[in-house]
């Protein structure tokens, strides 16, 4: 089954501004939405598709533009595909762009939205951000399982660069380093 990554459009803290990563909850651009329109004339999500999307308001914003006027069931929203750094530091912390929402922010953005239930409190604080490999490869693993079990025809899974960069690692694709980032609204396909 293939797995379609894409990777949110440009956004605010993508901008080169002074203190764009301090910026929480960054919203996607004029331009990201663009980018994103021309995306979704290339992937067509239709009923078929398994949605996954990132707790944050870029990829929140990203997945209801590629949805907006196609059949898509709801969309599955899980902190195991919330923004990571790629590749990992234990001296870097998480930059207040990449604070994800919380799980009841998530549920007052609005309809088509659905919270995985293996998903505990504690991952929704903390995420997956700066977590070590050794944590973060089961619960990804699991991620993996679940939406092997899912049969749908493909899936796609809306995030941001480092954890795509970590999913394609985990995966078995070998060498892959911050040159393989996809860019502002950019997708890749792994099959499992």
């Amino acid at each position: 089954m293939p797995l379609l990554f894409v990777r949110h459009g440009q956004a605010e803290h993508n901008l080169d501004t002074p203190d764009r990563l301090e910026r929480l909850h960054p919203r996607l651009t004029d331009l990201g939405r663009q980018q994103v329109a021309e995306l979704n004339s290339r992937i067509r999500i239709d009923d078929g598709d398994l949605l996954l999307v990132s707790p944050t308001v870029r990829t929140l914003e990203t997945l209801a533009l590629l949805t907006e006027g196609c059949n898509a069931r709801p969309a599955w929203v899980s902190p195991r595909v919330g923004p990571r750094m790629f590749p990992q530091n234990p001296a870097w912390t998480t930059l207040p762009c990449d604070v994800p929402l919380t799980r009841e922010d998530v549920q007052a953005y609005g309809a088509g939205l659905k919270l995985r239930q293996p998903d505990t409190a504690a991952l929704w604080r903390s995420g997956i951000n700066a977590m070590p490999e050794a944590e973060f490869a089961p619960l990804a693993r699991e991620l993996i399982d679940w939406i092997a079990g899912q049969r749908r025809r493909r899936t796609i899974i809306v995030s941001h660069d480092g954890t795509i960069n970590a999913y394609r690692q985990l995966l078995g694709e070998p060498d892959v380093s911050r040159h393989d980032f996809l860019g502002e609204a950019g997708c890749y396909t792994l099959d499992i």
